[in-house]
C-alpha cells in the first residue's frame, strides 16, 4: 500500500534558486527507480521560501529501499548541501486553518517526459475547426438564385456546356 509523504525543504542562505531547480526532478528520479507511484506530486513554496512537496511512495519498503539506492543517495546529498529538512509544523502557514502556498510549476513527473502542461483552464484553446457545408462553404453562406453549382448557361449543375452539335 502506498504512503503519502509531505516533505519540507528550507533553503540555506543564498540557495533558494538552487533548491527550486533541484526540486524539479526529485519525484521523477524516485519514479525512475520505481520508488514512488504515478500519482502526480504537488510541489509548492511557503512565504519563507521553504518548498513543500507531497508525493506517494509505492510502499513503506520502497521508502527504506531509497536509503540504499546510490542514485537517490547522491541526489539527497545535493539536497543536504542546499537545504535543511524541516517538519511541516515549522512552516508558519501550517498553523492556519486552511494553509495555502504558491505552486511551483515545471516539476517533472518522469525523467523521459517534458514538464507537465499547464492546467486545462490556463491552456489556450486550439483554433476552432471551420465547419463547411456540403459545397465547401461556411455554413452561414446564403445562396441567391439557386444552388452554388447551378450554371445559368447550362441550366443544370456542373460545368458549363458549350453549344450542342446536332446530329444528322
Amino acid at each position: 500500500m502506498g504512503r503519502i509523504t509531505i516533505a519540507c525543504y528550507r533553503p540555506k542562505p543564498g540557495k533558494r534558486e538552487a533548491l527550486r531547480r533541484l526540486i524539479l526532478d526529485h519525484v521523477a528520479t524516485l519514479r525512475a527507480h520505481k520508488l514512488v507511484t504515478d500519482r502526480a506530486p504537488i510541489t509548492m513554496e511557503a512565504a519563507d521560501g521553504t518548498i513543500v512537496e507531497v508525493f506517494e511512495w509505492v510502499s513503506a519498503a520502497a521508502m527504506q529501499a531509497a536509503h540504499g539506492n546510490p542514485t537517490v543517495l547522491a541526489m539527497w546529498k545535493e539536497y543536504d548541501a542546499i537545504c535543511d529538512y524541516v517538519p511541516i509544523a515549522q512552516i508558519p502557514e501550517s498553523a492556519e486553518m486552511f494553509a495555502s502556498f504558491t505552486p511551483i510549476e515545471g516539476v517533472r513527473e518522469n525523467l523521459t517526459r517534458r514538464p507537465r502542461m499547464a492546467p486545462p483552464a490556463l491552456r489556450r484553446a486550439p483554433p476552432a475547426r471551420r465547419v463547411r457545408n456540403e459545397f465547401g462553404d461556411p455554413p452561414d453562406t446564403l445562396y441567391t438564385g439557386g444552388t452554388p453549382r447551378f450554371d445559368e448557361t447550362g441550366g443544370a449543375g456542373g460545368k458549363p456546356r458549350g453549344p450542342r452539335k446536332r446530329r444528322g
